[in-house]
C-alpha cells in the first residue's frame, strides 16, 4: 500500500480515536460496582481499552504504518497497563519507595511521552474562598499555602498531607470544580502566569476533545499528526488510572488516589518535571462541554522553609491580586447576554451585540471574570526586611 492510499484511508477513518476517547470517558463517568475494588475496576477498563484497540485495528493501522507497527503500539499499551497495576500493588504492600521509583523510571524520564511544555500564553487561574468579613486577598495570599500553615493541607488526588503545592486551573471553572463548587459570592480569584524566560514542563494527563480530527494535507505535517495520534493511544493507560472517581469521597483512604499521588511524589525531585496537568473528575459539562476548560495544574514546592513561600516557585510565577466576585459585581464586570436596545417613538434602536463572537462559556460570570483579570497587572512577590512585597512586571 503506497503512502497516498494510507493517507486517504487514515483520513476516511480519522475519528476512531475520538470515538474510543468518548467511550472511555463514558465508562469512567459511571460509578463502579461496590463488589469491585479499584484494582479490579482498573484492570477491567484496561482490558476493555485493549479490546477496543483490537476491534478498531483496521482504522488505526493506517496511522501506524507511517508511525510504527500496530503490534508494537499494542504491546506498549499492554506493558503500560501491567506496569501501573504492579506499581499499585507495590504501594498496597507498603513498598512506597519502590512504587515511586518505578513510577519515575517508567513515565517521567526526559523522553517521556507525557512531557509537555507550558508557555507564557497558557491561561491559568488561582482561586480561594474568602474568610468571613474578608473582602479580598493580597497577591502573596493567592499563592500556595504558606509553610507555617501546612497543617491545613489534607490528602487529595494530587495532594499529599502537609506538603504545599501551587494549584491553578486553565479556567476559573476548573478551579471552582476542584474546590467542590463553593458559593461564588465567597470566591476570590487571580490570574497566574509563567515568568518571562522561564520554561515549565508538566506531565500532561489531561483528556483531549479532538485527538485525530482533520488530517493536514502537507505530508510532513500529516506524518507528525499521525505520530501524535499514536502517542495519545499509548498515553491513555496512565490517564485512565488517574481519572477514576473516588468511590467513597468521605473515606480517609481512597484507592483511586494512589497512582496520582505516586506521580506527585515522583515529580518532587524529578529534574525534568515541574508539575502535573490533569482534567477534573468533577467537571460540570452543563456549564462548559469543552473538556479543555476543565484542565488543572499542580506545581509542588521545590525549596522548603519554616515559613512563607517556595523561593523557586516565586521566581517562576507571577500573578494578579485577588479579585472577589463581589468586587467584580460592584464594578459592573458582569453583564447579561443579548443585544442592548432602546425604544424611541415606537422604533427599536440596537447598539450591537454585547457578546458577538463569544462562546457560551465566555459569556458566563467565570468567562467574564477571566476577561477582566486578563487586563489586570501581574505582580512578582518577594520578601524584604521581613515583609512580603510586590512589584508590577512588564507584560
Amino acid at each position: 500500500m503506497d503512502k497516498r492510499c494510507i493517507s486517504e484511508l487514515a483520513l476516511y477513518n480519522n475519528m476512531v480515536v475520538n470515538t474510543i476517547n468518548r467511550e472511555l470517558l463514558e465508562i469512567l463517568q459511571n460509578p463502579r460496582s461496590e463488589r469491585k475494588t479499584y484494582r479490579q475496576y482498573l484492570e477491567e477498563i484496561f482490558v476493555q481499552y485493549q479490546q477496543k484497540l483490537e476491534q478498531h485495528r483496521a482504522e488505526i493501522e493506517p496511522y501506524c504504518m507511517i508511525a510504527e507497527p500496530f503490534e508494537a503500539v499494542k504491546n506498549e499499551v499492554q506493558e503500560s497497563c501491567k506496569k501501573l497495576l504492579h506499581i499499585y500493588d507495590l504501594y498496597m504492600r507498603g513498598k512506597i519507595g519502590e512504587a515511586v521509583e518505578d513510577m519515575d523510571y517508567s513515565f517521567m524520564t526526559s523522553e517521556s511521552i507525557f512531557l509537555e511544555e507550558l508557555t507564557q500564553k497558557e491561561p491559568m487561574f488561582r482561586a480561594r474562598t474568602l474568610e468571613p468579613n474578608q473582602g479580598s486577598y493580597e497577591v502573596e495570599e493567592m499563592f500556595h499555602v504558606p509553610f507555617e500553615k501546612r497543617g491545613i493541607i489534607s490528602n487529595n488526588r494530587y495532594s499529599i498531607a502537609g506538603f504545599p503545592c501551587l494549584y491553578v486551573g486553565k479556567s476559573i471553572l476548573a478551579c471552582w470544580e476542584e474546590m467542590h463548587k463553593p458559593n461564588i459570592d465567597n470566591l476570590c480569584v487571580s490570574r497566574v502566569a509563567i515568568t518571562e524566560f522561564e520554561k515549565r514542563y508538566v506531565i500532561d494527563l489531561s483528556w483531549k476533545e479532538d485527538v485525530d480530527g482533520e488530517i493536514p494535507e502537507d505530508e510532513e505535517a500529516k506524518s507528525e499528526r499521525h505520530q501524535q495520534i499514536i502517542t495519545w493511544i499509548k498515553r491513555l493507560p496512565l490517564i485512565i488510572a488517574c481519572s477514576i472517581r473516588a468511590h467513597d469521597p468521605s473515606a480517609p483512604f481512597k484507592e483511586e488516589y494512589v497512582i496520582p499521588q505516586l506521580l506527585l511524589h515522583a515529580s518532587v525531585d524529578n529534574k525534568f518535571v515541574d508539575g502535573i496537568a490533569y482534567t477534573s473528575t468533577r467537571r460540570d459539562e452543563q456549564i462548559a462541554s469543552d473538556i479543555e476548560l476543565h484542565k488543572n495544574y499542580v506545581f509542588p514546592v521545590q525549596e522548603v522553609a519554616e515559613e512563607g513561600y517556595c523561593s523557586e516557585l516565586i521566581a517562576q510565577f507571577v500573578l494578579t491580586r485577588g479579585v472577589s466576585f463581589m468586587e467584580a459585581d460592584i464594578k459592573n464586570v458582569f453583564h447579561g447576554r443579548g443585544i442592548p436596545k432602546i425604544d424611541i417613538e415606537g422604533e427599536t434602536l440596537c447598539f450591537g451585540e454585547i457578546d458577538a463572537g463569544k462562546t457560551e462559556y465566555e459569556c458566563t460570570k467565570f468567562g467574564q471574570m477571566e476577561e477582566y483579570l486578563m487586563r489586570q497587572p501581574l505582580y512578582c512577590i518577594y520578601k524584604e526586611d521581613g515583609e512580603w512585597r510586590k512589584h508590577v512586571v512588564k507584560q
